[in-house]
């Protein structure tokens, strides 16, 4: 038989695919090939494109860096596909600043973790496995569901940050501060974290709504494991304003990011928001209002 009379998949015509003739293209073929250097100071590769984490020294809880290419771009969803505005906010020279409040946010959380410790007046391994458990809790849950590597796995200074967290409370925790420093310190993490955990979910080019609920996870989550292996009440059953506050910082971020405002503006207008909510339930005794009335158990 004539090869011409073959279809044109068989006799491997250009644009067909063949077994001879196929070569990989586009995503699957950055797969294939090594990928060229980043730049050490953004991060970017020629063509615009992140660098893994691996190549450029280190993971962020922000997790605005965290792969060459969106997560979506490798699993055929566009809609994931990171922008060109977000790529550019990520070359800003404001991003250094991000990750020092993204470590910051640990340490605090990792404080309040410790205190919780200090007040069952427990050894100093303890109140290291509890600073790091509230410290990286919420943010491990939050790539968890996103699908992203955990960020302090490929970043050991998260770790780091818990364990001098842990040992500061230990030197320097006095018991009649304590309780009152683990609520202050708890509602700047909750601030703080409510900012990031939004701010990871959008530079991934999630929905707004989901970006928002993965800022309040990113919060609270490590409170709620924080709570639970002290014997306290969970931050989700008391009466002050605790989650609200997280969800309102998470709000206020992906609304400013919305209006076209950068990482670092939109996280300094958002995350004092969500403090100052938080502070007025300590100061002021605000609550939201309660369900009405006693449902019957029918």
């Amino acid at each position: 038989m004539d090869r011409r009379d073959l279809p044109d998949v068989l006799r491997g015509s250009p644009g067909c695919l063949s077994r001879r003739r196929y070569r990989p293209s586009g995503s699957h073929a950055l797969d294939r090939r090594r990928d060229p250097a980043p730049d050490r100071e953004t991060g970017l590769r020629p063509g615009g494109n992140l660098a893994p984490a691996s190549q450029r020294g280190g993971a962020s809880a922000l997790g605005v860096v965290w792969s060459g290419q969106a997560r979506g771009d490798r699993a055929g969803d566009p809609s994931l596909v990171i922008d060109p505005a977000t790529l550019e906010a990520l070359s800003e020279p404001i991003l250094p600043t991000l990750y020092l409040v993204d470590y910051a946010g640990v340490a605090v959380f990792a404080a309040t973790g410790a205190l919780a410790a200090a007040r069952q007046k427990q050894d100093l391994v303890t109140l290291a496995f509890f600073a790091a458990i509230t410290g990286v809790g919420g943010g491990t849950l939050r790539d968890l569901l996103i699908d992203a590597p955990v960020f302090w796995v490929h970043d050991w200074k998260y770790i780091a940050v818990c364990l001098a967290a842990a040992v500061g409370v230990w030197f320097l925790g006095r018991r009649d501060w304590r309780f009152r420093a683990l609520l202050w310190l708890d509602a700047v993490g909750l601030a703080a974290y409510g900012v990031m955990g939004a701010a990871k979910a959008e530079a991934m080019g999630l929905a707004p709504l989901i970006c928002i609920v993965m800022g309040a996870l990113t919060a609270c989550f490590g409170g709620v494991v924080r709570d639970l292996l002290a014997g306290q009440p969970s931050i989700l059953l008391r009466r002050e304003i605790t989650v609200s506050a997280a969800i309102l910082a998470a709000v206020v971020y992906i609304g400013m990011k919305q209006l076209g405002l950068s990482n670092l503006a939109a996280a300094l207008i958002a995350a004092p928001c969500g403090f100052i909510l938080r502070a007025g339930s300590l100061q002021w005794g605000w609550v939201l209002p309660s369900f009405p009335g006693s449902p019957s158990r029918n």
